[in-house]
């Protein structure tokens, strides 16, 4: 026993000189020596060593997150998803190829990841243990707290993405699934009211054509065509004619003096009876239109030009009253002749109900028909007439026509012009044409227009 605790004490001396003659001053022989003679320098070394390996490790974690923290944020802005790939090609260079290290570590990754995939770590989920029996160990758990900022951003920029798509995915589905059918009802519609359906896009052209055609023409004033005006008039006549003539089997013109055509072809379904109605308005815009042009093919020298506009108001609005009325007999006499027997009470009600939603409409018209009755009754200066300095100060000149004076007259802001050719603006404008200020009253319908609206009910 003796003799083998003398050899091993030899043979340690040996490798301690073998390692002091081939290490001088510090490094892993001299460690080795060290701890060879005292096991607890070695073992303080060795803590030590793991502790500085360990706090590089979390310098090197600190430093990887500090460069994702803008990676991420910026893929959230962008919606786009953060991989390796990414990331790797957009580190420092200095990074990709870290320092080596022989000396290994233990790290504990106890990350508890969302279910939305999403692994973005912040520095503030590293944590050294610094108990005596774990030191060195790196503790990577993901926490639930404040941390990871972008993170819940983008989980409640994805749910309110998700709810979105949930509520528009079933509209998608309801319009495939029920789109062909609507097209399919279209298509059989069209098909069984082809010839009502021309019908009422020749009406419709006819009545746009003439409208803007009749501004234009009264806005030329003394160059307006007169001939096209009559074979405007001419044409209207003709379509009118041809409609009653082509239906007079309807007796469709009895509508418009308020008497109900009785006949086996008078309307039975609601199409029925909104294509009556709308095809009776436009005739009466149609009618409307060759009044206007009667008036327009008066010379200047019998209708002056200062009163065209109010007599134009006048006859727009009495005929927007009248297409009002015009209706008020066919779906009074469709509500009640739909029933019969006992349930002419429905019917009864539906008709006083329709009554009672007409009134505000046919009171709003009536006071409109009735303030333009007013004005074309009452004979309104747009101004006095200038003295000699004040003409003078003017310039002699109309501003709108350039040419000289023809009964000026100077408005309330002191400007002067012509009394017919400021009568002409104002039929356009309420305003005064060098200054702006207000003037008259709203000159809507004086300029020759005809409503676009469609009087349905």
């Amino acid at each position: 026993m003796n003799r083998s605790n003398q050899s091993f004490s030899e043979n340690i001396s040996e490798e301690i000189s073998m390692a002091s003659r081939s290490n001088h001053g510090e490094g892993p022989g001299r460690r080795l020596i060290e701890g060879a003679r005292n096991p607890l320098s070695r073992l303080t070394q060795l803590e030590r060593h793991t502790f500085e390996g360990s706090r590089l490790i979390r310098d090197n974690f600190y430093n990887v997150i500090e460069e994702l923290c803008p990676l991420v944020q910026s893929h959230t802005d962008q919606n786009s998803r953060l991989t390796l790939q990414s990331w790797l090609h957009n580190r420092p260079s200095s990074l990709n190829n870290p320092p080596p290290n022989n000396e290994s570590f233990v790290i504990d990754l106890e990350g508890n990841f969302n279910q939305t995939g999403d692994n973005n770590t912040d520095s503030n989920n590293i944590q050294v243990i610094d108990s005596p029996t774990s030191q060195g160990v790196l503790d990577l758990s993901n926490s639930s707290g404040e941390g990871n900022n972008n993170s819940l951003g983008s989980d409640e920029g994805s749910n309110e993405t998700f709810q979105q798509n949930a509520e528009i995915n079933p509209a998608i589905i309801f319009l495939k699934k029920y789109f062909p059918f609507a097209l399919i009802l279209i298509g059989k519609l069209i098909l069984d009211h082809i010839p009502s359906i021309l019908l009422f896009l020749g009406l419709y052209g006819t009545f746009g054509f003439y409208n803007s055609r009749l501004k234009s023409e009264i806005a030329l004033h003394m160059q307006r065509s007169s001939i096209f005006l009559i074979f405007a008039n001419f044409h209207i006549f003709i379509t009118i004619f041809c409609f009653y003539l082509l239906y007079d089997d309807m007796k469709l013109y009895l509508i418009l003096v308020f008497i109900p055509p009785y006949s086996d072809n008078y309307p039975k379904t609601v199409t029925d009876l909104l294509w009556i109605v709308a095809v009776s308005d436009f005739i009466l815009k149609l009618i409307t239109i060759f009044v206007k042009i009667c008036l327009t093919l008066i010379p200047h020298k019998v209708f002056e030009a200062k009163y065209r506009g109010k007599w134009y108001l006048a006859v727009e609005t009495t005929s927007q009253l009248y297409r009002c009325l015009v209706p008020i007999q066919p779906w009074l006499y469709y509500l009640l002749e739909s029933y019969q027997g006992p349930q002419k009470v429905i019917g009864v009600f539906l008709s006083a109900a329709y009554m009672v939603a007409k009134g505000a409409d046919l009171m709003g018209r009536t006071k409109t028909w009735w303030a333009s009755v007013l004005k074309l009754l009452q004979n309104v200066q747009l101004g006095v007439s200038p003295d000699k300095d004040q003409l003078t100060l003017a310039g002699l000149n109309c501003p709108i026509c350039h040419d000289d004076f023809d009964q000026p007259v100077k408005l309330t802001c002191d400007h002067v012009f012509c009394e017919e050719c400021v009568a002409r603006w104002f039929d356009r404008e309420q305003t005064c044409p060098l200054c702006r200020a207000k003037v008259v009253d709203d000159p809507t319908w004086r300029d020759g227009g005809t409503t676009q609206f469609v009087q349905l009910y």
